[in-house]
């Protein structure tokens, strides 16, 4: 059985792993691959369960860029996890660390300011999987 900071680290592979593999889902299949939150995210938007005539073309383009961007920034961070973080040099923790409050604190900001909760809410999974492994391994690094 892995230690304890083995086990914490392959948690968070496997959910950069996963972000990698839903990014590059997202890309290629668009909404189709979370339909249930994008109906939600239409809801919030637009006050109904799809988007609005002429717009599937944007979303496309928008879901193509976004898991793009996903695949990208996880596949970074999977790599920062593989090696530095494992051999806990203290700038891959803190590199992780500002890499999830880059992304989350504007991006929830963004959904809550424009009512679109269901972003807001799904962002706390992601934020949790990658929070609670930092947290966990922070003495590692010699943090406090």
């Amino acid at each position: 059985m892995p230690n304890r900071f083995e086990w914490w680290r392959k948690l968070l592979l496997a959910v950069k792993g996963f972000e990698v593999i839903l990014g590059l889902a997202i890309a290629g299949f668009g909404p189709k691959v979370v339909p249930f939150y994008f109906e939600n995210v239409c809801q919030a938007l637009w006050q109904q369960g799809e988007p609005p005539a002429n717009t599937e073309t944007l979303i496309r383009w928008i879901f193509a860029v976004l898991g793009g961007t996903i695949s990208g920034s996880a596949l970074a961070q999977a790599y920062i996890v593989a090696i530095p973080f494992k051999a806990k040099e203290k700038w891959a923790w803190q590199c992780l660390a500002l890499a999830l409050l880059i992304w989350c604190i504007p991006d929830t900001l963004a959904s809550l300011r424009y009512g679109v909760w269901p972003n807001a809410i799904f962002n706390v999974f992601p934020i949790l999987m990658v929070a609670v492994p930092l947290l966990m391994t922070r003495k590692d690094f010699g943090q406090r």
